[in-house]
């Protein structure tokens, strides 16, 4: 037990530290996403999500594009520290459109999952 308050206090001396390790954890998962973007977006899966969006393709294209750049750019942004304001609020629209692409079914997404997911952002989606 007293190994636990040393802990607990050392913790309350060092905020800085865990504010850091939570921004190097979301900016590996961010990177790691973009990589899965990119690297698993095949031509079957652009024309289906074309073809569920109702836009026109040029929008949807663009808008997997800034998906996949957001992620990661911005993760490597955050992961090192640069510009981290600047990276986390590119994060910002895709974060608020997860529920609403997760609710139209567009990402294959359960409705059950949605709160996981608008609730933890991007990261929770690594698993599948």
């Amino acid at each position: 037990m007293e190994k636990l308050h040393q802990w607990i206090d050392w913790a309350e001396t060092h905020p800085k530290v865990w504010l850091d390790c939570v921004r190097i954890y979301l900016g590996l998962g961010l990177f790691i996403r973009g990589l899965f973007i990119i690297t698993n977006t095949r031509a079957e899966f652009v024309q289906a999500l074309i073809e569920q969006m109702h836009y026109p393709w040029i929008i949807t294209v663009g808008l997997l594009h800034y998906v996949a750049l957001a992620h990661l750019i911005g993760g490597l942004m955050l992961t090192f520290g640069l510009l981290t304001r600047i990276a986390a609020w590119t994060q910002v629209p895709i974060t608020l459109d997860d529920p609403a692409t997760a609710f139209n079914g567009v990402w294959g997404t359960s409705p059950s999952e949605v709160w996981i997911v608008g609730t933890g952002g991007e990261i929770l989606k690594l698993a599948r």
